[in-house]
């Protein structure tokens, strides 16, 4: 073994039983809209492509879709979500 060979091969795969934490995928009001608009442009038979390329499921479409209807979507900074968070609260008493 010469001087610039210190580590066997063995030691530089990792342990099989030793996984990494996962991460949870969070996406921001702007991300989640740019999926749904890109959602409501696929033809029919393309939404699975999407869904793929975007790493989520149809249950996220769901949910985002339920939350844009209620105008929980827009920016978190801007007047029109807290008009929009006032009414929803409104229509749901």
């Amino acid at each position: 073994m010469t001087a610039t060979q210190t580590t066997s091969p063995a030691s530089a795969t990792p342990d099989p039983e030793i996984r990494p934490k996962a991460v949870r995928s969070q996406w921001s009001a702007r991300e989640r809209l740019r999926i749904l608009e890109a959602a409501d442009a696929c033809p029919p038979g393309e939404i699975g492509a999407l869904l793929r390329r975007e790493g989520i499921y149809s249950s996220h479409l769901s949910r985002w879709r339920r939350q844009r209807g209620l105008f929980c979507l827009t920016p978190r900074n801007s007047a029109v979500r807290e008009n929009a968070v006032l009414l929803a609260r409104f229509m749901c008493q």
